[in-house]
């Protein structure tokens, strides 16, 4: 299952509620995101997925996957 990315839907958008789909390590995945992901020399957007900061997102296929601490 791919990761519903909100942010080519509206980008404007800068809250949403998501489920965790995986978890791996220090790593998750989420059903639907607006946080955007390093891709062709534009950078990743900062946030918090459940009050936890950001620190990278990474493409993995159709996945994000968002490292919290």
């Amino acid at each position: 299952m791919a990761v519903r990315k909100v942010f080519w839907e509206d980008p404007y958008l800068t809250q949403i509620d998501a489920t965790i789909t995986s978890v791996s390590a220090q790593a998750v995945t989420l059903s639907q995101t607006v946080a955007y992901t390093f891709n062709g020399g534009q950078s990743s957007d900062t946030g918090t997925i459940g009050g936890w900061p950001i620190l990278s997102a990474e493409k993995d296929g159709k996945e994000i996957r968002y490292e919290l601490p």
